[in-house]
């Protein structure tokens, strides 16, 4: 498959959600590749795409969904103030409007079966506790499994951008 033309918006690999199709015609299958909820399935070309585009989903005005008990994500998460007063962003924090859960994206695309954290594999959703996701990020991305695989992360999209060059 030529990927050349995609754009942010079009979904780039099949899943089982499918498209109206006539009857003598294959069913066209896609999904969103930047929902993190769809991340199970993904080829090493589809990897590849997500980890030089990077995570997507930081919109400042994006309205996070209710839970039961009327709590949601917050915007301000997607940052971290350090005690020495500098902020910081978590660019490997991504919200799922899927699933309507954060996940980890470099735990998400290289350690989701061994990552601890629900933020490499199912994703966190516990919003009734929402001052406990601030620790929980913290611990998170202090953990070692979490480092490895922004290492892992960072390492291949400077192979990837090598690899572009030439």
């Amino acid at each position: 498959m030529d990927d050349t033309n995609v754009s942010d918006h079009e979904p780039i690999f099949n899943s089982s959600a499918t498209e109206s199709a006539s009857v003598d015609e294959e069913p066209v299958i896609t999904v969103d590749i930047y929902d993190p909820s769809n991340w199970g399935s993904l080829d090493n070309k589809a990897r590849d795409i997500l980890v030089e585009k990077g995570p997507k989903g930081k919109e400042e005005n994006t309205k996070y969904p209710l839970d039961e008990t009327l709590r949601y994500f917050s915007y301000s998460h997607y940052s971290r103030k350090m005690s020495n007063g500098e902020v910081r962003d978590r660019r490997w924090l991504v919200f799922s409007k899927h699933a309507k859960k954060v996940f980890c994206f470099c735990c998400k695309l290289f350690n989701s079966n061994k990552c601890k954290s629900a933020l490499g594999h199912d994703g966190f959703c516990d919003w009734q506790h929402i001052s406990d996701i601030s620790e929980r990020l913290k611990e998170h991305e202090a953990s070692v499994d979490h480092i490895t695989n922004m290492n892992s992360w960072n390492e291949m999209k400077i192979r990837l951008s090598k690899h572009h060059d030439y």
